[in-house]
């Protein structure tokens, strides 16, 4: 089977691969999951056997795995900096706060949350600073974690499709 036999469903599926890269970034879209959904539409609607189940069950292994790649990174910020489970509670209302704010907003919400988390469970502005910016690094971590993760994904499906 090739991409030019199932134009619509080919379409369908890169159209959620390019939402899920997108989805990687911006906290509330399910990232990983929009690009195995791509993943299983092309499945569904072309009938490749070479997408078989023990792959399908790869990609939905790699597509949860992001999910706690995504959590243990920003855990991993606020712990590593010392930050308490106000600083942690406080990032992540910092991130759907930051939502409203657009691009910049996903970033200085849960650095701002953050802060603001651990100035209230009583910590010094120097330490509340600290475990802000370990905030951000988890949040970055996690956001690289979710992309290489929705790469793999994506290069592992053509790499199937494209091997016959």
């Amino acid at each position: 089977m090739d991409f030019a036999d199932f134009p619509v469903i080919t379409i369908a599926a890169l159209t959620l691969f390019a939402l899920g890269i997108i989805g990687c970034v911006v906290p509330i879209v399910p990232g990983n999951l929009l690009v195995l959904a791509g993943v299983f539409i092309y499945r569904l609607g072309s009938g490749d056997s070479s997408l078989g189940t023990g792959f399908l069950i790869g990609e939905s292994a790699l597509a949860l795995s992001s999910y706690l790649a995504d959590y243990l990174a920003s855990a991993w910020g606020v712990k590593r900096f010392q930050g308490s489970s106000w600083a942690a509670w406080g990032a992540v209302i910092g991130v759907f706060a930051g939502l409203w704010a657009g691009p910049l907003g996903l970033i200085i919400g849960p650095l701002a949350g953050a802060v603001t988390g651990e100035l209230l469970s009583g910590a010094p502005i120097d330490k509340a600073l600290r475990v802000g910016f370990g905030s951000l690094l988890g949040l970055l971590a996690g956001t690289a974690a979710k992309l290489i993760l929705a790469a793999v994904m994506i290069l592992w499906f053509y790499l199937k499709i494209g091997a016959h």
